[in-house]
């Protein structure tokens, strides 16, 4: 899944070859035109609505802390507070 706009990430400091993989059709123009960002994830848009599969890799790295699926699943499963916009596969 690639994604684009105002709050996505420009690239990784000091680090070209992980923003070459990161933004693979290279950076933003700065006059407005944004970047296509790598987000790691599979998904497809089926009637409209997009569905997020898995991950290239199995592992989400969030401000430097690796993050796992079952991990989050279990935390957002945890409690029904969070299960607003929070869908569960089949």
């Amino acid at each position: 899944m690639w994604f684009r706009g105002p709050s996505a990430t420009t690239g990784y400091y000091q680090n070209k070859a992980a923003t070459d993989a990161l933004l693979p059709m290279g950076p933003g123009d700065g006059n407005g035109e944004f970047a296509w960002v790598n987000s790691g994830d599979r998904a497809y848009i089926a009637d409209g609505e997009l569905y997020v599969t898995g991950r290239v890799k199995d592992i989400i790295i969030k401000g430097g802390r690796n993050l796992y699926p079952h991990e989050v699943e279990r935390v957002g499963g945890a409690d029904r507070r969070n299960s607003q916009g929070l869908h569960r596969g089949i």
